[in-house]
């Protein structure tokens, strides 16, 4: 079952008098429980596709549907409850708050879910067990090796259940040792039922999926 479609995607961006169009007439489908990977060479729209999936950015015409639903976002708040409980994301450089603690970052992911604090603290926690990263909790991500701060994101990402997982390049900025570790994480997120999409111009990583996607440059 498709959990997500896109249809006849257009998307251009306009800098001054010029146009750079990224999608012209694009269509997707994403089916549930899938693991696809999205490759292709740099400005051929992967990162625009991720964010247009996620309810970042948006295309200029064209239908998205998720879960059959069209998918109307007309104000950056329509994103943020589009996302919540839906989406969970990874990105290559983690995008941790160094203010924050490790167990904080990982909180962060549910505050937008209506659970108590106490809901939410006993589920930050599950999740970075799960990973195997409960012993960091109290740390600063600025301590943490660059795997430990991807298995952060990574528990961020999964703390509210979302029905899908986006990742940018989620292993770009990791060591081949690290790689693997992560890559593992993945699939095991896959093989329990999470359906993933992510972005890489890695091989290894691609060759790990069920699918993979070429973007073509316009």
């Amino acid at each position: 079952m498709s959990m997500i479609e896109l249809k006849k995607i257009n998307k251009i961006y306009k800098t001054g008098d010029s146009e750079t169009t990224v999608f012209r007439d694009f269509d997707l489908n994403i089916e549930e429980g899938s693991m696809t990977a999205i490759m292709g060479k740099s400005g051929s729209g992967k990162t625009t596709l991720l964010n247009i999936l996620a309810g970042i950015d948006y295309p200029d015409s064209g239908e998205y549907l998720f879960d059959g639903n069209p998918v109307v976002l007309n104000k950056t708040s329509d994103g943020v409850k589009f996302r919540r409980n839906k989406i969970g994301m990874i990105v290559q450089h983690f995008a941790l708050i160094n203010e924050y603690s490790a167990f904080e970052n990982v909180e962060m992911g549910l505050w937008e879910s209506g659970l108590s604090s106490s809901e939410q603290k006993k589920k930050a926690l599950e999740v970075m067990e799960r990973l195997g990263i409960a012993g960091l909790k109290t740390k600063s991500p600025l301590v943490l090796s660059g795997g430990e701060k991807q298995r952060v994101a990574i528990a961020r990402a999964i703390v509210c259940s979302p029905r899908i997982i986006l990742a940018d390049e989620p292993t770009g900025a990791l060591d081949s040792d690290t790689e693997n570790e992560i890559l593992q994480i993945l699939k095991d997120l896959n093989q329990n039922g999470s359906t993933i999409v992510v972005v890489t111009h890695d091989q290894e990583v691609a060759s790990i999926c069920s699918r993979t996607i070429i973007l073509e440059k316009h």
